[in-house]
């Protein structure tokens, strides 16, 4: 369809053929989208959610995937917590709203700290917030559907996560900030990042 859409765009003199091509390739760009991300969730359900991890070396991993630029660090050396593999996942999709889904420009901050024997990752920025219907389906118990709810299935992953491994995904926007935290268990044992494809094993 994305081949044969961008064709006919190409080629077309008449400026209804190519407006109607362009929506065309909008429309399976989206879907392409929705299922790649599908693709990552289903991925993330099959794992193991009782692996304790790093999640400091995790967020420091996920900020140098975006080149690092405007996101703000402020993370232990170390902060081991159950969440298994997917954990990954879950952090780099909530940078990926605050970085990829704002205007540039945008301040984004992600934290690590404890509080009453539990580890929380924070992600905030300044950015316009969620949409409501994105918030809807993730923090409302609304239903996911593919076509309205696409880009929410990345939140709804990180809250998956959290959930999985017995913690929780909470949401705020307060004072032109949009922060999402993922609460989770305390672990003992810290995990390895894995270079090649930034995943995380349980040390031996």
């Amino acid at each position: 369809i994305l081949g044969m859409a961008e064709y006919v765009r190409e080629t077309a003199t008449d400026p209804e053929r190519d407006r109607v091509a362009g929506r065309i390739l909008t429309a399976a760009e989206r879907l392409t989208s929705v299922s790649e991300r599908a693709h990552e969730v289903e991925s993330a359900l099959d794992s193991r959610s009782d692996r304790a991890v790093d999640a400091a070396e995790i967020a420091r991993s996920v900020a140098a995937s975006y080149g690092g630029d405007g996101i703000q660090l402020d993370v232990p050396a170390t902060a081991p917590v159950g969440g298994g593999t997917a954990l990954y996942d879950g952090v780099d999709n909530l940078v990926e709203n605050a970085v990829v889904h704002t205007p540039d420009g945008t301040a984004v901050r992600v934290t690590i700290g404890e509080d009453h024997g539990e580890t929380y990752v924070r992600v905030a920025d300044d950015g316009p917030g969620i949409p409501a219907t994105e918030r809807a389906a993730v923090f409302e118990d609304e239903d996911i559907t593919g076509l309205k709810h696409g880009s929410g299935l990345g939140l709804w992953l990180a809250r998956w996560v959290a959930e999985a491994a017995g913690g929780e995904c909470r949401y705020d926007r307060r004072d032109g900030w949009t922060t999402v935290t993922l609460w989770l268990p305390t672990a003992d044992e810290v995990g390895e990042l894995t270079p090649s494809d930034g995943s995380v094993e349980l040390a031996d």
